[in-house]
């Protein structure tokens, strides 16, 4: 199963996995608050925070596929 993963850039630190049950196509949001993501049955929105560092906030399924 494949499975999203950020690392910070320039430096490289992580990997952190982003998806949970499986991720494919993933894209930011324009102010880049956002990771979207699909898996088998849906897309899914990632909240991420990188204002100190890296964190993961809240996922929300946005629809079905």
């Amino acid at each position: 199963m494949w499975e999203v993963y950020l690392r910070t850039f320039p430096d490289g630190n992580g990997p952190w996995q982003a998806s949970e049950r499986g991720g494919s196509e993933p894209f930011w949001s324009r102010d880049g608050s956002l990771l979207y993501y699909s898996d088998s049955t849906r897309l899914t929105a990632l909240e991420v925070d990188t204002g100190n560092g890296l964190r993961l906030g809240a996922r929300r399924a946005l629809f079905n596929r």
